[in-house]
């Protein structure tokens, strides 16, 4: 099992780079790059395996190539299935508040 933040991931990185507006393109048609990623060991569980700084400049740099980046997090049970918990929550406030993303 190797976790998301593992340097063999980093080729999404370097081939949404490669694009010349953020989509890959077959028979005509276009689809945007897009990461949907475990901030965790395990999809919807485990511990955050990301370190603050890789976590933003791999997003920065996906993002400025015109890609999408989309979090997988671990959420509460029960009734409070759509509370993200506290420290995904505040690990992506932090993410986010240093992302360097041109407009």
């Amino acid at each position: 099992n190797v976790p998301a933040s593992d340097c063999r991931n980093f080729e999404a990185i370097l081939g949404q780079e490669a694009t010349s507006d953020g989509y890959y393109y077959a028979e005509g048609k276009g689809s945007l790059g897009h990461v949907f990623t475990a901030l965790n060991s395990d999809w919807n569980n485990g511990d955050i395996v990301w370190d603050l700084r890789k976590a933003q400049e791999w997003q920065s740099r996906f993002m400025n190539a015109n890609g999408a980046w989309t979090w997988n997090v671990r959420r509460g049970s029960g009734s409070d299935r759509s509370i993200i918990l506290e420290a995904d929550l505040q690990f992506l406030k932090d993410v986010y508040n240093e992302l360097d993303v041109m407009p």
